[in-house]
């Protein structure tokens, strides 16, 4: 039988279904025998995002612990009631488990907030691996203390919220570059958070500002990546003062069909960072779209009024119908243009579009440039 559960930093994941499943903590002090015994009684079970994993008084019937992605604890909107956001679930961590212990309905809805992957135990199989496993039983009662604990001192404080976005261009320009510098810079400014831009475009590490411009080398190589050596992350990383942290990727195969990589990394990323900015490459590769399910919003850059048609329109219509995001995810950034769409042709393609309504001049209107950048940055 594969033992899938690895947990030391030294040692090689394994792999199943193509998925890294090391390092889980809910299982970290079980013997060789517990862990098989439970990899018997789950499965693997995906997830896109926007799914509704279990509703807010149903019974519960499963016991869920995150490979990848991420998940929102959340009550719906009832009566004069707004409907509220009470924690986030990462990798490693685990829900559902509450109801199954108590023996209640489920208290709050749960949402995969991106794609996803989980084990899932059922609830007759849950019940039968606590009585076989008695450490498992102890952590998650004292997990259920906590829990309760929680609650009652301000549920919604316990994990903070990690915001991703997908940056898309149509044209690889210094402006463009510069803008993206700024914005995440100005970001910074606002926040005090720990920020990461990523690359997989291959085509910044040319058009940055030179003071953000960093090392020599291809970049960060998903090919090779090791997740279980974080170093070698780490060292590919480069900081830019104290304004954000810069990932550039090696432009390879990789990038066509290492997804299942990139999901690990990524997971691995959001403990490190409050915001991650995604550069995209200008075409649909697997990671690529794993990175827009994983993104909380997309901001497009349309250098040229034609872009809103040829290229801002399409991509707009794109990302809500095939990826989810609704009309207000999603931010078309047009340089020294108006943000009013005129009408004619191209103009019923584009109806309904929320566009940014115009990026000012940095060379004559750095003033109102920088209070755009201040404006994008709160808004996020």
């Amino acid at each position: 039988m594969m033992n899938f559960f690895s947990f030391g930093k030294k040692a090689k994941p394994e792999f199943k279904e193509g998925y890294l499943l090391d390092t889980i903590p809910l299982f970290s002090s079980l013997t060789p025998d517990e862990q098989s015994l439970i990899e018997q009684h789950s499965r693997l079970v995906g997830f896109k995002r926007g799914d509704i994993v279990y509703e807010e008084g149903s019974v519960p019937d499963a016991f869920h612990i995150i490979i990848s992605g991420r998940f929102r604890l959340f009550k719906r909107a009832r009566g004069a009631e707004k409907e509220t956001t009470l924690l986030f679930f990462y990798r490693g961590e685990h829900f559902g488990e509450t109801s199954l212990l108590t023996g209640s309905v489920h208290s709050a809805s749960v949402e995969a907030k991106t794609d996803a992957m989980a084990l899932k135990i059922g609830a007759e199989s849950f019940q039968e691996l606590l009585k076989k496993i008695p450490s498992l039983a102890l952590h998650l009662s004292r997990s259920l203390g906590r829990h309760l604990t929680r609650e009652e001192l301000g549920y919604s404080h316990h994990r903070r919220e990690i915001r991703i976005a997908a940056f898309y261009f149509a044209a690889s320009t210094e402006g463009m570059a510069r803008f993206l510098a700024d914005f995440i810079r100005t970001l910074h400014a606002e926040t005090h958070s720990k920020i990461l831009l990523m690359d997989l475009s291959g085509k910044l590490k040319n058009l940055l500002p030179a003071e953000f411009r960093g090392g020599s080398g291809s970049g960060f190589d998903l090919k090779t990546m090791d997740p279980s050596q974080e170093s070698s992350i780490q060292k590919t990383i480069q900081a830019h003062g104290d304004n954000f942290h810069l990932l550039p990727f090696a432009v390879n195969d990789a990038l066509d069909q290492d997804e299942k990589k990139f999901a690990a990394l990524l997971t691995y990323l959001t403990y490190q960072y409050d915001y991650i900015v995604v550069c995209l490459p200008d075409r649909n590769t697997p990671v690529a779209v794993k990175a827009l399910n994983y993104s909380d919003r997309v901001y497009l850059w349309a250098e040229k009024r034609t872009d809103v048609f040829t290229f801002a329109s399409k991509k707009v219509a794109e990302l809500c119908q095939d990826f989810g995001f609704s009309q207000n995810e999603v931010k078309i950034l047009m340089p020294e243009q108006e943000g009013r769409i005129p009408l004619g042709e191209g103009a019923g393609a584009a109806s309904g579009i929320q566009l940014f309504s115009t990026l000012p001049s940095l060379q004559y209107q750095r003033y109102q440039y920088e209070k755009t950048l201040t404006f994008l940055a709160k808004e996020w």
